[in-house]
């Protein structure tokens, strides 16, 4: 008996029918514990599909909104940058206005300035020649009643510049080229 078991066993290990239906066995086994181990994967991949639904819906109710509020902000920016660029044009040619208006207050003061200095030097002259005006110098019984009547060319009329009799003008001495060193 021990032998037959002995040869049972032996036929049996080198039967291909048994090495077959252990194999299918096998894998069935491991198919059943890929499924068990895929059933929380599953799990988490339908929750993953539900969310990206959801995710699509919201977008599409949405995102064309969000895109027209877009165009009309960008519209709207443009309008701005246009109404800028001719406010930025207006102001700089009031500045050129007023810079030539600058330019010519400038050139009026100028003028005004050089008209104030001949006013003041006439004020100054007329001053001097009251200050200085000697009645003596003028024949009584030949006084003139307006300037048009004054003769210049006269010698015994003109009048003489006191302040040049106190201090007479500086001459230079003149320059001699034959003077030897």
């Amino acid at each position: 008996m021990a032998r037959e078991s002995n040869e049972s066993k032996a036929r049996i290990v080198t039967d291909p029918i048994f090495w077959l239906g252990l194999s299918l066995g096998c894998v069935a086994l491991g198919l059943l514990l890929l499924c068990v181990a895929m059933l929380p994967a599953a799990r988490d991949l339908q929750r993953a599909a539900r969310s990206l639904e959801r995710l699509a819906d919201t977008l599409n109710r949405e995102l064309p909104a969000t895109l027209e509020s877009f165009r009309k902000t960008g519209l709207e920016l443009g309008d701005l940058t246009e109404n800028v660029t001719s406010s930025v044009r207006n102001a700089s040619e009031t500045l050129g206005h007023v810079n030539d208006s600058v330019s010519t207050v400038r050139r009026q003061t100028q003028r005004a300035h050089g008209t104030a200095r001949g006013a003041i030097a006439g004020i100054r002259a007329a001053w001097r020649v009251l200050r200085d005006h000697d009645p003596s110098d003028f024949p009584q019984d030949d006084r003139c009643d307006s300037p048009a009547d004054y003769d210049t060319t006269d010698p015994s009329r003109v009048r003489r510049d006191r302040k040049q009799e106190r201090e007479p003008r500086y001459q230079p001495d003149s320059y001699d080229d034959d003077v030897e060193n």
